[in-house]
């Protein structure tokens, strides 16, 4: 609130950084940066977090706040990531509010961007619980994730939190990923099953290596199958004789081996459910139920170009407004101020003045 809208970003914070250096001039003052914020009212958060957190680092403790406060805002350098990042083009709550299709393009082989693809999802989740609580823990309408390359997302902190309480605000939740290990890479092999755990439908589409084939091949159980036994002799006497005796024994195997899974033909497809019997399905491919469809539009995600919200840009424009005129007050202030002092002094000029003229007065 301290800065125009448009410096109320992280661009804005790279910007303060160079404007002010952390290090005073001479030893004992305060440095531009410590002037900065110790201007600011004392119960003002920003200058409590400040006087209380990084005036008070020493030495090797400060500097690595400034390093861990660089690697975070370094990318916000380059200038597509300031512009980018300088506006939002509709609010995340109106995923939530309204009916709305949201496809977020991910570069492919490009992993420049990940902690911001990273950041929005983390941000949308906690904005939808924030719309849900204001509507009786319930969205007004439900939101589905269809999270595909899963892992290209980068980690989130809590997912196997969100997974765990999102179906009750409304959310529902669909990760896809390669491979079992790629998950157990990225989150560590306890978080990854703890996921896995909070999907009440599992869907194998191809098992692409032999840990995610054991995986689906424990899952889906064991079944009893009857085994026929026997045995068979012949007697090469005088009196040639022969016998047979025939038996059965039941034992267990997989329902479907790990082996099994990886030799699945590409239409086929594995739906483990949490409180139902297994599935094997056909695998249903859209090119083949439409064919040649008129209606099936090709993205080009080169040629998008994306256009803000009315409202958004409404809103931004009230802030802007606003803060024009908070600004146009505070200059009319210093004004009124100057005007004040100079009155002041034109005052004290004539008093002065009348008493020099009394005193000249009294010596005549």
């Amino acid at each position: 609130k301290h800065r125009s809208p448009e410096q109320r970003n992280l661009a804005g914070v790279t910007q303060v950084l160079q404007e002010n250096d952390v290090e005073a001039e001479e030893k004992g003052a305060d440095s531009p940066l410590d002037t900065l914020f110790l201007d600011l009212k004392m119960s003002d958060p920003a200058r409590r977090a400040y006087e209380l957190g990084f005036k008070k680092a020493k030495g090797e403790m400060k500097a690595s706040i400034i390093e861990s406060l660089l690697a975070t805002i370094s990318k916000f350098v380059d200038q597509e990531v300031a512009d980018f990042t300088s506006f939002s083009d509709f609010d995340l709550k109106e995923i939530g509010n309204a009916k709305v299709v949201l496809y977020v393009i991910i570069p492919v082989m490009d992993n420049t961007y990940e902690s911001f693809i990273n950041l929005f999802f983390s941000q949308l989740f906690d904005e939808l619980y924030k719309l849900a609580a204001d509507h009786h823990a319930k969205l007004p309408h439900q939101v589905d994730f269809i999270l595909d390359e899963f892992v290209n997302l980068g980690k989130f902190p809590k997912y196997e939190e969100f997974l765990a309480t999102c179906r009750g605000y409304g959310i529902g939740v669909t990760t896809i990923c390669q491979t079992l290990t790629q998950l157990q890479a990225l989150y560590g092999k306890d978080k990854a099953e703890s996921i896995l755990g909070n999907h009440a439908v599992k869907i194998c589409l191809n098992a692409a290596n032999d840990v995610t084939a054991k995986y689906f091949s424990d899952l889906l159980g064991k079944s009893t199958v009857k085994v026929e036994t026997g045995s068979e002799s012949t007697s090469h006497s005088k009196e040639e004789s022969h016998s047979k005796s025939d038996s059965y024994s039941y034992t267990s195997r997989s329902l479907m081996t790990p082996d099994e899974i990886m030799r699945m033909p590409e239409d086929r497809s594995l739906l483990i459910f949490s409180n139902a019997r297994p599935v094997k399905a056909t695998k249903a491919f859209q090119f083949k139920l439409f064919p040649g469809a008129d209606h099936l539009v090709n993205l080009s995600q080169n040629e998008y170009q994306g256009q803000p919200e009315a409202s958004q840009e409404t809103n931004f424009k009230n802030k802007v407004d606003k803060w024009n005129q908070t600004v146009k007050a505070r200059h009319q202030a210093q004004k009124d101020d100057q005007t004040t002092d100079d009155e002041e002094d034109k005052l004290q000029d004539n008093i002065d003045q009348e008493l020099e003229t009394r005193h000249k007065k009294m010596l005549g």
